[in-house]
């Protein structure tokens, strides 16, 4: 029986935890550069945060994947999720995982009443095959970034994320 998969807001807890995960991503930030970074983007449990870190959990709390997000505000969009890094695990079934983040940068979007999702991608190197994955899921690239318009799509209640 495959691994069910949660997503859920990273906890100062956990902080450590998704280093090795972000260091694999991103070989130049240092731990104590992600400790900072993540700690400013953490926060109580059960606080909806218009900036933070969501992850992709199993069963037994390992961190698969996260993004970083801020809702801003978008002079053709409006309220818009912005994602500026991803990171999935190199495990089988890497696009499963990826796939699920993506679904989960829609579910934040909707929480937050967003209009559109603008993800920041790699152009090249290991993660660009996730190119394929965004626009399969209906994004548009210009250059850098994938963007996916969220019109007609009705927004969550409260409490929908991090069961």
């Amino acid at each position: 029986m495959p691994d069910a998969f949660v997503l859920r807001p990273l906890t100062r807890r956990q902080i450590r935890q998704a280093y090795p995960l972000v260091r694999n991503e991103f070989p130049d930030a240092t731990e104590a550069r992600w400790e900072a970074f993540a700690r400013a983007r953490t926060a109580a449990a059960g606080t909806i945060r218009k900036d933070g870190i969501m992850t992709l959990q199993n069963q037994t709390g390992y961190i698969l994947g996260l993004f970083v997000y801020d809702v801003r505000d978008d002079l053709q969009d409006g309220r818009t999720l912005s994602v500026t890094h991803v990171a999935v695990a190199e495990l089988i079934g890497q696009h499963m995982l990826a796939r699920q983040l993506v679904e989960g940068m829609s579910t934040v979007a909707r929480l937050h009443n967003c209009a559109a999702i603008d993800v920041c991608l790699p152009q090249s190197g290991p993660r660009s095959s996730l190119n394929a994955l965004f626009r399969e899921a209906g994004f548009d690239f210009e250059g850098m970034r994938a963007r996916q318009s969220l019109r007609g799509e009705a927004p969550l209640a409260a409490g929908g994320v991090g069961a």
